[in-house]
């Protein structure tokens, strides 16, 4: 337990590095940039230069705010992360006039997952509705969550334009969610194909204090 607790901070500790060290040197460089820019004269430059810098830095703070979320105790059960990615699929998808469909099970709202199971599924969902809600054009997205014998299953579902993945290269957001899959010990299938959408499915071990 102890070691498992341990890991869990290392990995917490990398996310926030890696994060705040990103955004650091991405706002360091479009400053200096943009600073070059408006010495030069170049004002439209330095405009969209900035406007990266107030992007990133309200991607940061989204960033942060989700790690906090997450490590809190009273975060603790499966029902107050369904209410969060409930309230960020609606957010992110209504506004793109895509319908958003969230199945959960009852026999789990009360399960308390450990913090790195939390996170993990957590930024696991939100980077498929993401995703979802930026290149898919799709009409409706589903995220069912639910108890299959002893494991947990999860399938985020879109009817939109899917793609062709023998000529696709995985961006960061893919490689991400195969990693966190892979710290629940969980396969990550993808299933897509052009005009026919795309099925992100996971499936991990119930977990022992659940």
């Amino acid at each position: 337990m102890l070691k498992q607790l341990h890991q869990t901070r290392l990995n917490i500790a990398s996310d926030l590095h890696d994060e705040i060290g990103a955004a650091l040197s991405s706002i360091s460089f479009f400053s200096e940039a943009g600073k070059i820019n408006l010495s030069k004269g170049h004002t439209d430059e330095a405009a969209q230069l900035f406007s990266r810098i107030g992007s990133t830095s309200r991607e940061t703070i989204e960033s942060m705010g989700d790690i906090v979320w997450v490590v809190h105790p009273k975060n603790d059960q499966i029902d107050r992360l369904f209410h969060r990615l409930s309230a960020f699929g609606k957010e992110m998808l209504t506004s793109r006039n895509t319908a958003f469909y969230f199945y959960t099970d009852p026999h789990i709202a009360h399960t308390v997952l450990p913090v790195e199971y939390r996170k993990n599924l957590y930024l696991i969902c939100k980077e498929a509705i993401h995703n979802a809600a930026k290149y898919a054009s799709a009409k409706n997205v589903e995220l069912l969550i639910k108890k299959n014998k002893n494991k947990i299953l999860v399938v985020i579902r879109d009817d939109g334009t899917g793609f062709d993945t023998s000529h696709f290269h995985e961006g960061n957001g893919l490689v991400n969610m195969r990693v966190r899959a892979a710290r629940l010990g969980s396969s990550f299938i993808l299933d897509t194909h052009p005009g026919r959408g795309t099925v992100i499915s996971l499936e991990f071990l119930y977990p022992q204090n659940g």
